[in-house]
């Protein structure tokens, strides 16, 4: 069974088609309209199957990107909720209230970490003991404590090339940015817990 169908040729090409007509030697316009359709319909479907595969390769690799960024976030969230039940009053309003990660300073956020050192010289001064502008710089710190859940995340955390504070440290890598993103969100949703109760 057939289905008749109508197709549009431009003028010239009408033209040169008519001098064949008119000869002995005729086209088979519908066999060659058929052979040409039945190629296309082919290759497109081909093509299909190829941008699907390829999309479900993005799709999945989008995934892993992100589980892996958000694992990053949550070992940082983990050791800033550890940290937090831990360190002093100024510390916790540094790192609650004041402090801008690297990733928020690269999306416009300021840090003035000088006005901030003159405000909490025992925290941020240079030459003091207990300064905490390093802490995401040095990230090698956290590599021994790194928890069985995030083992495979240990070996990144082994130079002290982490961000630097109130820089925007796009040349740190972005595990440590996502660690150090999750370690400030864990101190201000600790900051925000007890904050009234003071």
């Amino acid at each position: 069974m057939s289905k008749q169908i109508t197709i549009t040729i431009p003028n010239e090409l009408a033209k040169r088609l008519e001098v064949y007509k008119k000869q002995k030697r005729k086209i088979n316009i519908s066999k060659i309209c058929q052979v040409a359709l039945d190629n296309e319909i082919k290759e497109c479907a081909g093509k299909s199957k190829e941008d699907a595969n390829l999309e479900a390769i993005i799709n999945r690799l989008r995934r892993e990107k992100e589980e892996t960024s958000r694992a990053d976030f949550l070992y940082g969230y983990k050791e800033g909720t550890k940290w937090a039940q831990k360190a002093n009053y100024n510390a916790i309003v540094i790192l609650g209230v004041h402090w801008k990660t690297s990733n928020e300073i690269q999306d416009g956020a300021a840090l003035d970490l000088e006005k901030l050192s003159e405000d909490y010289q025992y925290e941020l001064g240079a030459e003091s003991p207990g300064n905490i502008s390093r802490m995401f710089y040095n990230i090698s710190r956290w590599s021994s404590s790194c928890p069985w859940e995030f083992r495979y995340r240990r070996a990144n955390y082994k130079d002290d090339e982490g961000p630097s504070p109130g820089e925007t440290s796009e040349d740190v890598l972005p595990e440590y940015r996502q660690f150090e993103d999750g370690f400030v969100q864990a101190v201000r949703d600790f900051w925000n817990q007890i904050k009234d109760r003071l």
